[in-house]
C-alpha cells in the first residue's frame, strides 16, 4: 500500500502561516516516498478545522491513526433533530431519494407523498471500514459510495432508479450552506443504510423521525469515537426526535433548549441523559414555562452552576437555589423583584449569589431604583448619582453585618438596545464592578 501525506495545494498559505486560517481547499493527499513525519503530521491536524481532519482521516488509515490521537479542540457544536453544525460548517442528515453514479440527487425526506413504509431496525453498512476510506486510484469515489453503486448495480437499479424500496431507506450526511457544497462533496461523507420492518398505518411520520435520529447518532459515533477532544459549547436543541451517543463528549458548556411545550418529555429526558459529563462546568437552560417545570428536577438542572430560565412568570424566583441565574424575554414586574430582594434580606443567600434581569425599558429601570431608594435602610450611592449606568443601591442584610445585597444596572452583552437589572449578594464594602460577561440570548 502506498503512503500518504498532507501536502499544500496551489493555492497554499501565504508567507504568514496563519493555523486559525488553515482551510481544505489549501491543503490536499499526495502519494509520496517520503511518508510526512508523524509529529509534523500531529502539528498539521491540530490547527486543521475539525471537519477537514475527519475527512482527511477517512482518505488515509495512517492519516487517520495519527488524527485519533490528536487533541482536537471544537468551539462549538450544534444538534437539532435535523441538522448539527460543528464550527462554522452546518450538515444536514438527508434521505438519498433516486439513485445516481455519485449519489448528487439529494432531496429532503416528503413524509406526506412517500408511500413506502419506512424501517425501524437500524443497520449501518461497513461501519468497521469506515478508516479505510482511502483512495485506491485517482478519481475513485469513496468506498462506501462505490460499495453501494455495486449493489445496487447488482440489483439491476439503473441511474436515476428510486432509492425508497419496501426493504431498505439510504441516509448520507450533506453540507447545508450552499456556499460550501461544492469544497465538500457529499460523497466523502459515509451512506448509512437502514432495514425496514412492518409498522402500524399512521406511524410513517414518527418512525421516519427514528430512522433520521439514528443516522444522526451514527455519524457522531463515528466522527466522536476514540477521540482526544474538547467542546467549549454544545447546544442541543430536541425539536423533535434525537438519539445521541452516551459518555462520548467532553462538553465544558451546555445550552439546553426546550420551547416547544408539546415536546414528548421522553425526547429531552433522553438528551438530558446522554449529556451527562464530568467535564460540565456550566448548563443554560432556555425554556418555556410549562417545560421548566418538568425539568427543574432534573440532575443537569439542580447541579448547574448558572441557569436561563426562559419563561414569561416570575413564580419560580423564590425555589431557583443556583448561585448565577439569568432571566431573559421578560416584561419587568416590580412587585417580583421587590419580593425577591425581601426574601434575600430575610431569610439570606449564599456569598455571590447573582440574579439578572433583562427589560428593554430604561425609563423602567429608572423609576424602580428612584422608588427603592426611598424605602427604609436603603441607600444610593452618592458619588453615582441616578444615570442608569452607573446607579448602586445596597442593602445590608438582616442581621448580617458582613453582606449586602447589591442593585445595579449596565447594558446587556447581547442585544445592545436592553439593559440588564443585577441583584448581587456580596461582602460589604465590595468594589464597584463592571458587567462584561456575555451569555445566551
Amino acid at each position: 500500500m502506498s503512503e500518504w501525506s498532507i501536502i499544500e495545494s496551489e493555492q497554499g498559505t501565504s508567507s504568514a502561516w496563519d493555523p486559525d486560517q488553515l482551510k481544505l481547499s489549501q491543503w490536499t493527499l499526495a502519494e509520496t516516498k517520503t511518508p510526512l513525519d508523524e509529529d509534523c503530521a500531529k502539528a498539521i491536524l491540530k490547527y486543521m478545522d475539525p471537519v477537514t481532519r475527519f475527512r482527511l482521516s477517512m482518505k488515509s488509515p495512517k492519516i487517520a491513526e495519527i488524527d485519533k490521537a490528536t487533541p482536537m479542540k471544537i468551539k462549538s457544536l450544534y444538534i437539532d433533530s435535523n441538522h448539527f453544525q460543528i464550527d462554522d460548517l452546518r450538515f444536514r442528515i438527508t434521505e438519498i431519494n433516486s439513485y445516481t453514479e455519485i449519489f448528487s440527487d439529494f432531496r429532503n425526506y416528503s413524509y406526506g407523498r412517500d408511500p413506502q413504509i419506512p424501517p425501524t431496525t437500524r443497520v449501518i453498512v461497513d461501519t468497521k471500514k469506515v478508516p479505510s476510506g482511502w483512495v485506491k486510484e485517482p478519481g475513485l469515489i469513496n468506498p462506501f459510495i462505490s460499495e453501494l453503486n455495486a449493489q445496487l448495480r447488482a440489483d439491476r437499479m439503473k441511474p436515476g432508479g428510486n432509492m425508497k424500496q419496501a426493504d431498505s431507506r439510504w441516509f448520507t450526511v450533506s453540507v447545508s450552506n450552499e456556499k460550501t457544497k461544492k469544497s465538500y462533496s457529499t460523497s466523502l461523507f459515509p451512506v448509512f443504510k437502514f432495514n425496514s420492518m412492518p409498522i402500524r398505518r399512521g406511524e410513517s411520520h414518527y418512525m421516519s423521525a427514528q430512522m433520521k435520529s439514528l443516522a444522526m447518532r451514527a455519524f457522531l459515533r463515528l466522527f466522536f469515537k476514540d477521540r482526544n477532544h474538547e467542546i467549549d459549547t454544545f447546544q442541543v436543541t430536541p425539536n423533535g426526535m434525537i438519539r445521541l451517543p452516551n459518555s462520548m463528549f467532553g462538553i465544558h458548556n451546555l445550552v439546553f433548549v426546550v420551547m416547544k411545550d408539546m415536546l414528548p418529555e421522553k425526547i429531552w429526558k433522553t438528551v438530558l441523559y446522554s449529556l451527562q459529563d464530568p467535564h460540565l462546568e456550566s448548563v443554560e437552560f432556555q425554556t418555556s414555562n410549562a417545560n421548566f417545570q418538568k425539568i427543574q428536577e432534573e440532575p443537569l438542572l439542580i447541579d448547574a452552576k448558572w441557569i436561563f430560565p426562559n419563561y414569561s412568570a416570575y413564580s419560580m424566583i423564590p425555589e431557583l437555589q443556583h448561585p448565577r441565574v439569568v432571566f431573559t424575554h421578560h416584561q419587568f414586574d416590580e412587585e417580583a423583584i421587590v419580593k425577591l430582594i425581601e426574601n434575600w434580606w430575610a431569610f439570606g443567600k449564599a456569598p455571590g449569589t447573582w440574579y439578572s434581569i433583562r427589560t428593554f425599558r430604561e425609563d423602567d429601570l429608572v423609576e424602580f431604583f428612584r422608588k427603592l431608594s426611598r424605602l427604609n435602610g436603603m441607600k444610593t450611592d452618592q458619588s453615582a448619582g441616578l444615570r442608569v449606568q452607573d446607579t448602586r443601591l445596597l442593602l445590608p442584610t438582616s442581621g448580617d453585618d458582613e453582606t449586602e445585597i447589591c442593585l445595579f444596572c449596565a447594558p446587556d452583552t447581547v442585544l445592545p438596545a436592553a439593559w440588564n437589572l443585577h441583584i448581587k449578594l456580596q461582602p460589604i464594602g465590595t468594589d464597584w464592578i463592571v458587567v462584561s460577561e456575555s451569555y445566551s440570548q
